[in-house]
């Protein structure tokens, strides 16, 4: 999932087993494979409707900031109940933002955590 209708590269380190995508994070690019990706508001608007109890896990390896931006942008997000995310930022697990994030995208990308966690309605679990 993602922000727009489009295809994205993965690219796969085979020594470590972990694939990723072209947001650039990864330093061993092995193989690349080009995947379909789906505008995820969209995708939420055309299946269910504002009454709809909708439960979203959302673990997309340091992509969930653009695509949680996003939700809030076309307002999707009030479509959501109840949402598992594993940040990639400060979780238990040690995970902090993308390497590629310079010191302003963190402080942007902080808000919209913030802004997602206090959203009205909405029930936020991490999953680590």
């Amino acid at each position: 999932v993602g922000e727009k209708e489009t295809c994205v590269d993965f690219h796969y380190d085979s020594a470590t087993d972990e694939m990723g995508n072209t947001r650039g994070w990864f330093d061993r690019k092995v193989r690349i494979a080009s995947v379909r990706q789906i505008d995820f508001a969209r995708f939420i608007r055309s299946h269910f409707d504002l009454d709809d109890f909708i439960v979203c896990k959302l673990d997309v390896e340091g992509s969930e900031f653009f695509v949680l931006e996003h939700l809030i942008r076309t307002a999707t997000l009030q479509y959501l109940d109840h949402l598992y995310v594993e940040w990639h930022a400060g979780n238990q697990w040690g995970h902090e933002f993308p390497t590629y994030f310079n010191q302003a995208d963190r402080s942007h990308y902080e808000g919209v955590r913030r802004r997602v966690t206090g959203y009205p309605g909405l029930v936020v679990f991490d999953w680590d």
